[in-house]
């Protein structure tokens, strides 16, 4: 059954305050025994499935949040590891 999080993120909030908000909002709406939220370089944010949960996806239904892109991507897991990992990174839009 999908899980709908919204996470609201203050105007002129910098990148790595970004990923701490996201972090914190997945951390307090995601049941804690199947998910583990957690942020890696200062602005990219890890989802985490806990030993025994099922296999998941996440979509971005929409943004508001402007000068930031978000870009999921699934972290390949260790041989012989069942880990599922979604890591999403937030850029400025208008950094490359």
């Amino acid at each position: 059954m999908p899980i709908d999080v919204t996470i609201n993120v203050a105007k002129a909030t910098g990148e790595n305050s970004v990923a701490e908000a996201v972090v914190l909002g997945l951390q307090a709406q995601l049941p804690p025994d199947a998910y583990h939220a957690e942020r890696d370089d200062g602005e990219d944010v890890l989802i985490k499935k806990q030993d025994g949960a099922a296999d998941f996806s996440v979509a971005i239904v929409f943004n508001t949040l402007k000068g930031v892109r978000i870009n999921p991507d699934k972290e390949q897991a260790a041989a012989g590891s069942r880990a599922n990992t979604i890591f999403a990174r937030g850029l400025p839009a208008n950094r490359f």
